[in-house]
């Protein structure tokens, strides 16, 4: 089930096709070929992976219903919330817009992000308050945040960088690509 946190709003769903218009419709299974007489003897088993006994395909089951709904979260400590991104333990985070004030959202018991709790969490490095940016969740769980286009509401086009580590709740700078001007 997809779960998409934007702008204080949560949308619940299992599909994201189909947004914009009627669903897709589900291809036909081919079945698998079956060349010429079957290739096992009389009397023989079967070989695994034997075109003499191949079967059609089972047809996949249906598409999910596509969208989901969207409710209003309560209690959103962010005036003004930001990007968001999906943490490998299930936490959410969110940036404030053009500050360099981050936010998580960890789920309740039950997996809820309605009924989740908020905290603040560190600062970005000192100066890098960055919008549009570049971001990424790494697989070792640690967020990374590559330049921006504004850095504190100034147009700037940066090459600054921050790696951010959840469970030590730290911020690093990180150096930019050699030979980058911009990100």
């Amino acid at each position: 089930m997809l779960k998409s946190l934007a702008c204080g709003a949560l949308v619940i769903g299992a599909s994201c096709t189909g947004l914009d218009g009627p669903p897709e419709p589900t291809p036909t299974p081919t079945p698998i070929p079956t060349p010429g007489a079957a290739s096992s003897q009389a009397g023989e088993a079967p070989q695994v992976g034997d075109p003499g006994t191949a079967q059609p395909l089972a047809a996949p089951p249906p598409p999910a219903t596509p969208g989901g709904t969207w409710t209003q979260l309560a209690n959103v400590p962010i005036p003004a919330a930001g990007f968001q991104l999906l943490l490998t333990d299930g936490t959410v985070i969110m940036s404030e817009v053009s500050t360099n004030r981050w936010w998580r959202l960890t789920p309740d018991i039950t997996g809820s992000y309605l009924t989740g709790t908020w905290s603040q969490i560190a600062a970005m490095p000192a100066g890098y308050a960055p919008l549009y940016f570049g971001a990424g969740v790494l697989p070792d769980g640690r967020v990374m945040i590559e330049g921006g286009e504004y850095i504190s509401n100034s147009a700037v086009w940066t090459t600054q960088g921050a790696v951010y580590n959840p469970v030590t709740n730290t911020w690093a700078s990180v150096t930019p690509p050699a030979g980058w001007s911009t990100i």
